[in-house]
């Protein structure tokens, strides 16, 4: 296996080996996944909604650190209220902030920490309606959320952002999602039929499949 040449520098000075990265000054302001960003993310109302690259960390486990970094997407399915199987998809980055950070390519990234910042910071703040997209496809109608996971140790909350903060880079791990906390109306006729009954002298057309749940 090749090795790769270390993923990050500041002008000659080294850098944490956990974020061991890579950018480009370019004439052309589109970016390019693998050439001057690792995945884009847009929203309709940032950067005139065209694409904003970013360069995420590289994994700390020392065998996966030759695969350079890495995007997590998960898929769970739940069930609505009248019972049909829907599936939501999470995503995991951590999105690399810094000065003079090296690109794939191995230029040096044309985006100042603090303008990367700022673009990531005003897309996650629109919290729907955002697109991410990676090497293997693109990803649209994400939202940012946080989310609270039931664990074996109890309730566990996952933030929708993760600032950590170095002395010389800052990461940030975001987590975007198909998940919905708010829900579209339901049909209030439905609703009203939706009652605990008798099954055995219940008459009507309701049933657990076409019922919404309700306590009373």
């Amino acid at each position: 296996m090749r090795s790769r040449s270390p993923r990050c520098s500041f002008l000659g000075r080294s850098t944490p080996d956990d974020f061991v990265r890579r950018t480009i000054v370019r004439s052309d302001p589109m970016p390019t996944i693998g050439i001057d960003c690792d995945i884009t993310l847009q929203h309709p109302e940032v950067n005139n909604g065209d694409p904003v690259g970013f360069l995420l960390a590289v994994p700390k486990i020392q065998d996966l650190k030759s695969y350079g970094p890495a995007i997590s997407i998960q898929y769970e399915t739940l069930q609505d209220a009248l019972g049909d199987a829907q599936d939501i998809l999470h995503a995991y980055v951590t999105i690399l902030i810094a000065d003079n950070l090296q690109n794939p390519d191995g230029s040096i990234h044309a985006q100042s920490a603090v303008a990367m910042r700022t673009y990531l910071l005003e897309i996650i703040s629109k919290h729907t309606n955002i697109t991410l997209t990676t090497r293997t496809g693109v990803h649209g109608g994400l939202k940012s959320l946080s989310e609270t996971v039931n664990t074996i140790v109890g309730y566990q909350v996952f933030p929708m952002m993760d600032d950590m903060i170095y002395s010389e880079i800052e990461t940030i791990k975001v987590h975007l999602t198909t998940r919905s906390s708010s829900f579209a109306p339901v049909n209030p006729a439905v609703y009203l039929e939706s009652l605990w009954v008798d099954e055995t002298t219940y008459t009507g057309m309701r049933t657990w499949d076409n019922s919404y749940w309700r306590s009373l």
